[in-house]
């Protein structure tokens, strides 16, 4: 056979510029592999180390929500409590005001000749009968009469004050 008959085209031969960017297209992939190889393992870990963080915060604003629902029912019973409790006290306040008007109703009750009932006024905080007195000698009859009288825890006179046409009028309240 005639010699050696080669069909494959001969390989081109590299020009420097040829090899060099295919030294740099290779260190280029070994750098971009090494990266990927830490960085990888690095945003698996972050993924897995936050959904663990968010499912911890989800338990644990599941356990807030049901803390705050068992303290709004606790806080609506205390709501109710306190109005029950102020009730309680208007009744009883209505108790002692009840009292005190037995004690306005005595007084005006034992009223002598001469005296004559004014005005009265009843509240949570005051208790006061205003009386008119004809003479002085009326009113110092009812006076001595009055604190003589051991069912009343005091009375203080508030008000006297004298006019010609009327007489004595004087204020009194009674505890």
């Amino acid at each position: 056979m005639p010699g050696n008959i080669n069909l494959l085209p001969k390989e081109p031969k590299k020009t420097k510029e040829v090899e060099k960017a295919t030294r740099l297209i290779k260190n280029a992939t070994y750098f971009i592999a090494m990266i990927l190889t830490i960085v990888g393992p690095l945003g698996g870990l972050s993924v897995y180390k936050f959904t663990r963080d968010f499912t911890k915060l989800k338990v644990e604003n599941e356990t807030l929500r049901s803390s705050i629902a068992n303290l709004e029912s606790t806080e609506q019973g205390l709501v109710l409590l306190k109005d029950r409790v102020g009730k309680i006290q208007t009744i009883l306040g209505n108790r002692q005001s009840i009292a005190i008007h037995a004690k306005q109703v005595e007084i005006i009750e034992a009223l002598p000749d001469g005296l004559t009932l004014s005005e009265t006024e009843l509240k949570s905080d005051v208790s006061r009968v205003s009386l008119l007195a004809t003479s002085s000698k009326a009113l110092a009859g009812f006076l001595k009469d009055v604190s003589s009288n051991n069912h009343y825890l005091s009375l203080i006179l508030s008000d006297l004050s004298f006019n010609p046409y009327l007489g004595f009028t004087f204020d009194l309240q009674v505890f």
